[in-house]
């Protein structure tokens, strides 16, 4: 029976005689991620941790995590009242994680404590407190402390300062800084419990230490505190979120996987995680349980625990979510979650591991491995796609060019979490499947292709606007500025359907960018259903498609005719033509329509 289950009975009104450390754990018939949520449902309701208490029972065994979230929400006095329930190392992390904002100070999340540790009434955990080395940095960092020569004094031009009892320092602090009593009880506790020289030479700290040498010493030991508690720091936190170096990489990481157990004692074995986290993990997460139940290993269960414990720890470290309350948790947990799933489903969909273990991928990869799989992934095509979007230029304003198919295509795409809308689904989803995932880097390598020709054709209506050889007024459905790429290349799509370039190269005078009312019609005939009004592949136009597509050199562009023909369906369909005025044909879109018969 785990910690939490000893807690759950403690709840039923049940109690146990045997502190955590002295109760052997038994493997458990759930899989360990199952265990971890129904473990921090226990921390749903406040009220809980009251109970408790009133028990008479040790907090010291608690996860670090959720019971920090917990005390963040309770009023101070009974944050101080609970306190000295918690060990000495609970308290430190707690502070630990206040202290810092990624791998800055964070003096005002840290006023917290300062004011709980003022109502504590244990003086040896006040102690605690005061002598550590957080208290120390915070006053280092919200004060300028100066040492004080009675005999030569030297003040401040301004009220806001206080010396010491034995007036040796000086503490200048902002006027906006409403805590100044509760730092003064707390300087004076620290001479009360160590003796005006001790106390002394421990505060003469932040006159002789470099500040910028006390912050990295600090961060270095807060490293290491919160390590075996499941936390994870900024730096290490945003290491997790590198890639592989490219795709062969990738796929050699998992072709030489070899199965690596570290050893995980009792105080990380006990952690756990707020159930806001965890919210995304109880849905469309079954195929991942059901290889994790494969393992039969202890020590390996536990490992993958603590591993998912400090994924979810350093994901909410990097997005800063922890501070920013559930709504962020949630969503961070949620991210990675999809992540986690694409990895899984990359492994299981391809033939890069040779031979899967009798129990599983997880007797093998970890959590983070399938979350850095998954992130990869994304990030490779991302950056991909970035890359060929800066090289033409297709960036800020100029990406609308692109026309809305590829704008909704680039929303989905650098949206968090990444998404793609296929064609059999009525909205985006996020990239989860490998199939999804397989159809995203088709569409990606479709646009990429695309791009030096819609550049090229950017180039030329923007020279053609500059002669001033196009005017509003000689277009019926779209104005000067809403000419893009996609009613260019439908424009010229349509002309080409219909003949309209004249065979004989010596009186070519080149293509007509629209159609007129009449042309528009006919073409719109050949490409949708009359009856149905909508879009049909006809053999005839399968066979104009591919001609057009090598007559200029689209047959280069990967996929260009699934392309075109998406761009056809949603320009062209949803018109009942035969009964459109010429007043109507404004408001339609596909090809561009000229307002007069010759242009």
């Amino acid at each position: 029976m785990g910690l939490f289950g000893l807690f759950l009975e403690f709840l039923e009104g049940k109690c146990y005689k045997k502190p955590m450390s002295e109760t052997p754990k038994k493997p458990s018939k759930n899989d360990p991620l199952t265990i971890l949520m129904k473990e921090s449902d226990a921390y749903n309701h406040l009220d809980q941790i009251e109970k408790y208490v009133e028990g008479g029972q040790d907090l010291s065994v608690l996860p670090v995590q959720p019971v920090y979230l917990a005390l963040r929400k309770l009023p101070l006095d009974k944050v101080a009242e609970y306190l000295p329930k918690f060990s000495k190392e609970q308290r430190e992390v707690f502070m630990d994680i206040d202290l810092w904002q990624k791998d800055e100070i964070d003096v005002e999340h840290f006023t917290y404590w300062l004011q709980a540790y003022s109502l504590v009434e244990d003086e040896a955990v006040r102690t605690d407190f005061v002598t550590s080395e957080q208290f120390l940095l915070f006053l280092k960092s919200r004060f300028n402390v100066w040492s004080f020569d009675v005999e030569d004094p030297n003040y401040p031009d301004h009220d806001n300062y206080f010396l010491t009892d034995d007036n040796q320092l000086l503490f200048e602090f902002d006027e906006t800084f409403p805590y100044v009593d509760e730092v003064r009880s707390l300087i004076r506790h620290i001479y009360y419990e160590l003796g005006v020289e001790n106390a002394y030479a421990f505060l003469f700290k932040m006159v002789s230490d470099s500040f910028s040498i006390l912050q990295e010493e600090e961060y270095q030991l807060r490293k290491e505190r919160m390590r075996d508690y499941g936390f994870v720091d900024y730096i290490d936190a945003l290491e997790a979120e590198n890639p592989f170096i490219n795709i062969d990489f990738l796929n050699l990481f998992i072709q030489k996987k070899t199965a690596a157990t570290g050893s995980i004692d009792e105080v990380s074995k006990n952690q756990n995680l707020h159930n806001s986290s965890l919210v995304a993990f109880k849905d469309h997460f079954k195929k991942v349980i059901d290889e994790l139940l494969k393992v039969s290993d202890q020590k390996r269960a536990d490992f993958l625990q603590f591993n998912f414990v400090r994924l979810i720890n350093a994901r909410l470290e990097s997005q800063g979510s922890l501070k920013k309350g559930s709504v962020a948790m949630t969503r961070t947990g949620s991210q990675t979650k999809n992540l986690i799933l694409l990895g899984f489903n990359y492994i299981k969909s391809t033939d890069y591991l040779k031979e899967t273990p009798e129990e599983g991928l997880f007797t093998l990869f970890s959590f983070s491995d399938l979350y850095k799989i998954g992130n990869s992934l994304i990030k490779f095509n991302l950056k991909d796609l970035k890359k060929a979007l800066a090289a033409h230029g297709f960036e800020g304003d100029k990406e609308t060019f692109l026309g809305d198919y590829w704008s909704d295509f680039l929303d989905n795409s650098f949206d968090t979490p990444t998404k793609f809308h296929a064609p059999k689904d009525d909205s985006p989803k996020t990239i989860i499947e490998f199939e999804e995932y397989q159809m995203w880097l088709y569409k990606t390598k479709t646009l990429m292709a695309l791009m030096p020709f819609a550049s090229k054709f950017y180039e030329t209506l923007t020279t053609l606007k500059e002669e001033g050889r196009l005017m509003d007024s000689y277009y019926l459905n779209y104005t000067v500025d809403d000419i893009n790429f996609e009613s260019l290349l439908l424009s010229n799509f349509a002309n080409f359907y219909l003949s309209s370039f004249n065979e004989n190269p010596s009186q070519n005078n080149g293509a007509k960018l629209g159609l007129t009312i009449d042309e528009y019609k006919a073409f719109s005939q050949g490409v949708v259903s009359p009856s149905e009004g909508k879009f049909i592949l006809t053999p005839e136009l399968f066979k104009k498609i591919q001609k057009f597509s090598e007559t200029y050199g689209l047959n280069q562009v990967f996929d260009f005719n699934n392309y075109l023909q998406d761009l056809l369906k949603s320009q062209m369909e949803g018109y009942d033509i035969d009964s459109m005025s010429d007043e109507d044909f404004k408001h339609v879109g596909g090809p561009i329509i000229l307002t007069v018969v010759k242009h």
